[in-house]
C-alpha cells in the first residue's frame, strides 16, 4: 500500500475511534476530501432487523429486560460513493 494511502487510512481509524458520532465524523471526512455529495445516507438492507441476537450476542450486550436487540445491515453512502457495510 502506498505510504500516503496508509497516512489517509490511519487518519480516518483515529478520527473513528475518537468521535462521539461515526456519522458525523465521516460526514466531515468525506467534505474534506470532496468525497461525494450532500448528506450520508443510510441504505438499509432487506434482511436488516431480520435475524435475532445469536446467544453469544445477548451475553456480551446484556439488553436489558424486554430490550430487543436485532441484526442490521446498511450501506452508508454520501452521494453516489459507497462509504462502508455495516453487518452487525
Amino acid at each position: 500500500m502506498a505510504k500516503n494511502l496508509d497516512s489517509t487510512i490511519l487518519h480516518m481509524c483515529e478520527t473513528l475511534l475518537t468521535t462521539f458520532s461515526v456519522t458525523a465524523a465521516l460526514q466531515v471526512w468525506c467534505e474534506v476530501r470532496g468525497l461525494g455529495d450532500g448528506d450520508l445516507f443510510a441504505d438499509v438492507h432487506p434482511e436488516s432487523g431480520q435475524l435475532e441476537l445469536p446467544p453469544l450476542g445477548v451475553d456480551l450486550i446484556k439488553p436489558i429486560a424486554g430490550e430487543t436487540v436485532r441484526h442490521r445491515a446498511i450501506t452508508l453512502t454520501r452521494g453516489d460513493v459507497p462509504l462502508l457495510d455495516a453487518d452487525n
